[in-house]
């Protein structure tokens, strides 16, 4: 118990997020700014690059299409993940997503892929048990020639469960 509660503490800690209107706006002082992905899960043709365990359920968010991504398991390790190549120049992004959680929730996490001394990670708690859109309260920075890693996790030492949609890693600077 005692365990379970740290992890959860650590996890919530590190994945502070932010609730956003329906509209998406990136709120008053932040820019908006290029896609690096975009990915509303509508096709199989969508997980192309993803590895891990992913299914498509036909529930989806407000303003998403049909489907979304159930994830569930509980372990620490992502169940999901997608690693993009480095970029020539540094960027700071922000990570957007809509969630719902269905058992215990989890987190939908963005960080530096490839250089595990300097890995920062941002990511967003699927807490609600609606559909809420979230966002990262700060942006990462991606250095210059460095892999990225975006990953779905849900539960911890118990089994979890959540449903994941129109996820967004935007370029602000």
């Amino acid at each position: 118990m005692k365990v379970e509660r740290l992890i959860t503490t650590a996890l919530l800690t590190f994945s502070v997020f932010i609730g956003s209107s329906c509209d998406h706006s990136l709120g008053p002082g932040v820019p908006s700014g290029d896609h690096i992905y975009f990915n509303s899960f509508e096709s199989p043709q969508d997980t192309v690059g993803w590895r891990g365990g992913m299914q498509f359920r036909n529930e989806a968010p407000p303003s998403g299409g049909r489907q979304s991504i159930f994830i569930s398991g509980g372990c620490v390790v992502p169940h999901a993940y997608i690693e993009f190549d480095g970029i020539d120049k540094g960027s700071h992004l922000l990570l957007r997503c809509w969630g719902k959680n269905l058992a215990i929730g989890g987190i939908v996490e963005l960080q530096v892929a490839d250089d595990r001394s300097r890995t920062i990670g941002i990511g967003v708690a699927v807490a609600a048990t609606t559909w809420k859109f979230y966002q990262s309260a700060d942006t990462l920075y991606w250095p210059a020639n460095h892999r990225l890693k975006l990953s779905l996790s849900s539960g911890g030492l118990k089994p979890s469960a959540m449903l994941v949609d129109q996820i967004d890693v935007i370029k602000v600077v």
